[in-house]
């Protein structure tokens, strides 16, 4: 994604503030000051080139708001050109509001993707390599799938997992949510099972039942006793809790995994594979023009400060 940056303004040696409203507020105070001098003086002459720096500045501001159009009608042409041979019954209303779509689609994977960047640090490519591998087959994107993944780590990190433990885990779940979705008919699609994993990890095991699958607090204990962790406590317990659920779940859901691994062309798995397909080429048409989103968010800050300046004096 795009980075922004400051640039600072100096007027004869004097730094002025780098908004339309501050810019504008300079060309007023200028313009006082050049209605008291004495025409052709040479204070006047050292005014005047202050006010043709000032709108030196503001020229290039509104050239930069013109390039930016040009470049927003060259995408527009084209998907205008898209849309008549795809779609020729599609309303402007209906491009426009695709359009908002895309923008807030990017500004969510943006946010999310710094999300992910956080939780798993270094880990982060063992999910996107399983993201790329395994998205589709659940109808998620490689997006979706790592944000699920995200949710989850979220969860273990806290617990005391290490991040490439958390990574490890994080996929296992969300690949079992693929399996599980299918299972079900596709009632429940995979985000909503990653969902009731997620939460199950933390002990909220009551809609693994909407899975086909019955854990409860007595069957995690008893597997804690197997393994003589029974008399852990604090986080070392949470810990082992999330690893004995997750084993319970693994071991209770061998029907539908193998189920998933053998049906890889019914119904279900296709319209899912092509759900996921659209939602990502929508993705990446976001990736796209986010620049030029981010762009024409700066042209409206611009513009409000403009108006801001007019209206203030007002």
């Amino acid at each position: 994604m795009a980075t922004s940056r400051q640039v600072n303004i100096f007027i004869n040696g004097r730094e002025v503030e780098n908004t339309l409203k501050g810019i504008y507020a300079e060309k007023r105070k200028i313009n006082a000051e050049l209605n008291q001098m004495t025409v052709g003086s040479d204070d006047y002459i050292k005014k005047s080139k202050e006010l043709r720096q000032v709108n030196d500045i503001l020229d290039k501001h509104r050239s930069s708001i013109r390039n930016t159009e040009k470049a927003w009608d060259k995408v527009t042409a084209g998907l205008r050109g898209f849309v008549a041979v795809a779609a020729a019954g599609i309303t402007a209303d209906a491009v426009i509001q695709y359009g908002k779509e895309l923008f807030n689609l990017g500004v969510q994977m943006e946010v999310l993707s710094a999300k992910a960047e956080t939780v798993f640090g270094s880990a982060l490519p063992q999910v996107d390599k399983a993201a790329k591998q395994n998205a589709n087959a659940m109808g998620l994107t490689i997006s979706q799938y790592v944000d699920a993944a995200t949710a989850i780590g979220d969860l273990l990190i806290p617990m005391g997992f290490q991040r490439e433990e958390a990574a490890s885990i994080s996929t296992n779940l969300v690949d079992l949510s693929g399996a599980l979705s299918e299972w079900t008919g596709g009632q429940l699609k995979a985000e909503e099972v990653s969902k009731i994993l997620s939460k199950a990890l933390l002990g909220e095991r009551e809609e693994l039942k909407q899975l086909g699958i019955s854990i409860s607090e007595a069957d995690v204990k008893a597997r804690l006793a197997e393994k003589g962790l029974d008399k852990l406590t604090g986080q070392m317990l949470e810990q082992a809790k999330a690893a004995a659920t997750l084993e319970l779940v693994t071991e209770k859901s061998a029907d539908a995994q193998a189920a998933f691994a053998k049906n890889s062309e019914t119904l279900v798995r296709r319209q899912a594979e092509l759900q996921a397909k659209i939602q990502q080429l929508s993705e990446s048409l976001a990736t796209v023009l986010f620049p030029v989103f981010e762009r024409l968010v700066d042209i409206a800050s611009l513009l409000a400060d403009g108006i801001e300046g007019i209206v203030d004096p007002v």
